[in-house]
């Protein structure tokens, strides 16, 4: 297969990236707008000549938070580097059964109230991340926010997803934190009057020496802020511009303790080996690939 018909699959939400593109000009982002318009439209692909498996890369993305091309590109940076990471402490002596997978929620919302709540979740995770019993128990964690659509009821449903590493005594000790307690935590963090929905499970594999285990728990935590056919709701629906002014400029991932500190190793890594071939040291020889529009594929420009 050609490298413009494989380099092809990278324009599969043109569609919803157009629309997109109409929602910020039509709210005055024309920046946005324009960006969005030209993502993906330039490819680089660097590679070795000496090693033929030796090559990267790189697309002109527009880094917007809401463009599905982006979204999903993210998405596999991130778990690419969580599992470097989890491999990294595995390495170092973390064992594979101290992980858990931890699910936050709220109750379901409006769209006129859908701001207010984010914001009441972000401060809640600082004061339940700084509760006495996660700090005992927790040594490093990744959260991701989520933002589902129901069509039924055409209410919006957002909640962390959290992967986690205890202490080393943390299913045996005095430190070990049961369902309900994480339910109580919560709900005292988040100052509400009903039960949140808190869903907490033990990460396992076959092999305790592996961390295959992890990829599902990995997979789910690196998902898209808001899928593709959520987003195509959201347009339909006509709540982009609240949509967009609720999550304007939020943290929707963040690192913390051990996975945090492995993550600069780990980025600290990529960096250097960028441009230059793992093999041999060699600068790579470099390929541009620029979009058309008439043929609807990608041509050839080195």
């Amino acid at each position: 297969m050609s490298n413009t018909a494989r380099y092809k699959s990278f324009k599969q939400f043109q569609t919803t990236q157009q629309r997109l593109a109409v929602e910020y000009h039509n709210i005055g982002k024309h920046n946005a707008a324009e960006s969005l318009r030209q993502c993906s439209d330039v490819i680089m692909h660097s590679h070795c000549g000496e090693h033929e498996a030796q090559s990267k890369v790189r697309i002109q993305y527009c880094k917007n938070r809401f463009c599905p091309t982006c979204t999903v590109h993210r998405s596999h940076v991130l778990g690419q580097e969580l599992r470097l990471v989890v491999d990294d402490l595995h390495d170092n002596g973390v064992r594979q059964e101290n992980w858990i997978f931890l699910t936050l929620t709220i109750r379901n919302c409006e769209v006129s109230e859908l701001a207010g709540e984010i914001d009441n979740m972000m401060r809640s995770w600082q004061r339940f991340s700084q509760r006495k019993s996660f700090r005992t128990a927790v040594k490093g964690w990744f959260r991701a926010f989520e933002l589902t659509y129901n069509k039924e009821e055409q209410t919006y449903h957002p909640h962390f997803h959290v992967l986690i590493n205890t202490n080393a005594s943390y299913f045996s000790g005095k430190y070990y934190i049961s369902q309900k307690e994480w339910q109580r935590l919560w709900k005292e963090s988040l100052n509400v009057d009903y039960d949140p929905i808190v869903d907490v499970r033990r990460v396992k594999s076959k092999t305790q020496q592996s961390s295959k285990g992890l990829v599902g728990s990995i997979l789910e935590v690196c998902k898209y802020p808001m899928k593709v056919n959520d987003l195509s709701s959201v347009l339909r629906q006509g709540d982009f511009q609240v949509y967009e002014e609720a999550l304007f400029k939020r943290r929707i991932i963040a690192f913390g303790g051990n996975l945090k500190e492995t993550l600069k190793v780990v980025r600290a890594k990529k960096d250097k080996s960028d441009g230059t071939c793992e093999v041999c040291g060699m600068t790579m020889q470099k390929d541009v690939y620029v979009w058309s529009t008439e043929t609807q594929n990608y041509q050839s420009c080195s």
